[in-house]
């Protein structure tokens, strides 16, 4: 069976698989173009043989470098031409340029993952205490909702209850209302019934002012007879016996006309009085004017 002239083997450190290495180059130390790390291949490193696995033979002293775009190990500079070592130193030279440039660009890569790193926390940090501060100012928040809608309540309560007091004055005010009616009804009829009594008080008044009046007419015509009749009777001759039982009964009918007189005096101070309680001018109770007979 003829073997393969490569085989495929994977990196240890990436895990990069694939990577194509000649067979005589099995067991020496080689660096992966990928992740740039060295490495001594071994079969458990292969993933495809191409063919029957070869004896490994013993890693060399030299160390071996990958070139071009797959994996080579490197070779003694006495074994090769003077031109070929040349350019080797050359190439030597700038590997260990560019390996410095690696370097210099790997220091500068950790530099700025340092930078970035440290950004990324103080970000991190400031986003954390920007998120504390959102929380406490949502709690905040909440507790001012719970809060409003407590007054909320509150409020629509107290309307409630308000509402209820002013049915309540509602109803009561009707009350009064119909409360303040009856009394006006009544006060309506204490006033017609008042103004009745008035009436019938000032027509007792005007008819004990005409009563009063006829008495002393009378009162006035019985003194004028009583002294026309005394007067003859001192200058002349004695009266009989049946003249002077009339003069004493004149004069009895004097004295009861006085008594009356003085008795409706009486009963007029008394309608003076009424009068005042009810505020009816006294007018009333001074008496007619006796009209002229014809």
């Amino acid at each position: 069976m003829t073997m393969a002239l490569h085989i495929r083997i994977s990196c240890p450190h990436c895990h990069r698989s694939g990577l194509r290495l000649r067979n005589e180059y099995l067991g020496r130390r080689v660096h992966c173009k990928h992740c740039g790390e060295r490495f001594v291949t071994a079969a458990e490193h292969v993933t495809d043989w191409g063919g029957t696995p070869p004896t490994v033979p013993p890693p060399p002293p030299e160390p071996s470098t990958v070139g071009g775009p797959e994996v080579s190990p490197r070779e003694s500079p006495d074994s090769l031409p003077d031109d070929a070592r040349v350019e080797v130193e050359r190439l030597r030279e700038r590997a260990r340029d560019l390996e410095g440039r690696l370097a210099a660009a790997d220091r500068a890569a950790r530099r700025r993952a340092d930078e970035l790193a440290a950004r990324e926390d103080a970000l991190r940090a400031r986003l954390e205490e920007e998120a504390a501060g959102r929380r406490d100012e949502a709690h905040r928040s909440a507790l001012a909702l719970e809060e409003a809608r407590g007054r909320a309540d509150a409020a629509e309560r107290l309307a409630e209850r308000l509402r209820g007091e002013l049915d309540r004055l509602g109803d009561d005010r009707k009350a009064e209302r119909e409360a303040i009616e009856t009394a006006s009804q009544a006060v309506q009829r204490e006033l017609d019934q008042s103004r009745s009594r008035e009436a019938a008080e000032r027509a007792k008044a005007a008819a004990l002012s005409d009563a009063l009046a006829e008495l002393e007419r009378r009162l006035e015509e019985a003194a004028r007879s009583s002294a026309s009749h005394a007067g003859p009777a001192a200058t002349g001759p004695p009266r009989e016996a049946d003249g002077g039982a009339g003069d004493g009964g004149l004069t009895g009918r004097v004295e009861d006309l006085t008594r009356q007189l003085a008795e409706l005096r009486r009963s007029n101070r008394r309608l003076c009085s009424l009068l005042d309680v009810f505020g009816l001018p006294k007018e009333i109770a001074a008496g007619r004017p006796e009209s002229p007979k014809p």
